[in-house]
């Protein structure tokens, strides 16, 4: 008992359960049974430390609550990370050796694949001035560069400038034009495009377009 007298708290809670002790003679069984039914014990010796208990108890669980609340929103993905596990994976072209300007949009494409938007520009500018480069490709992975930069607006331009029926980008441009308008808060835009999509029976990206103009976290 002098050992709990002399002891100092280390936290709210502690300094709680010290002062309902010492209210109720030091009595362990009354503190182990008030934790496991509060309202048994009605002396007003234990008023004092059951109500700090109480307090210490409900701001317990309140801070308990607003962590757990918190991670599940760190972990929880966010909606650019949901776009990307949920609507395609865009491996790009297969990569050859070959002309110099072959060399450089293979360049580009590699760093498409490692996620290196800054560098992937860089490589696009100078293919954009090469008179034999396909304008709707250079759109097209300018669109995803500027979306892996979460630069919203821009990528949603350049996807939209992929409108040659013949680019193998075609379809697949109009969705990621979608989510980019989505992304950037665009939602009128967005929906208008994904209806147009699930409307198209033809079109291979119906099912994302009707998952993602489903799901409230989006929108």
């Amino acid at each position: 008992m002098d050992r709990l007298r002399a002891c100092e708290p280390s936290d709210e809670f502690m300094a709680g359960a010290k002062a309902f002790l010492e209210d109720n003679s030091e009595d362990f069984d009354m503190l182990r049974d008030f934790l496991s039914d509060e309202g048994h014990y009605n002396s007003s010796r234990s008023i004092r430390s059951r109500s700090r208990l109480r307090e210490l108890s409900m701001a317990g669980l309140a801070a308990a609550l607003l962590v757990t609340v918190s991670i599940w929103r760190l972990l929880a993905p966010g909606r650019h990370e949901w776009m990307a596990s949920n609507l395609f994976h865009e491996p790009g072209p297969p990569v050859f050796a070959g002309r110099v300007d072959d060399k450089t949009f293979n360049e580009m494409i590699s760093a498409y694949r490692l996620n290196d938007p800054a560098r992937g520009l860089a490589l696009l500018r100078i293919l954009e001035k090469a008179e034999n480069t396909d304008k709707g490709t250079m759109q097209y992975f300018g669109g995803w560069f500027q979306y892996l930069r979460r630069e919203y607006d821009s990528a949603a331009l350049c996807f939209g400038n992929v409108r040659d029926a013949a680019s193998p980008y075609r379809q697949k441009a109009e969705m990621m034009r979608a989510a980019s308008l989505c992304l950037g808060g665009c939602y009128d835009s967005a929906s208008g495009i994904l209806n147009r999509i699930i409307s198209d029976s033809g079109h291979p990206y119906r099912k994302q377009a009707s998952t993602m103009l489903a799901d409230d976290r989006l929108w």
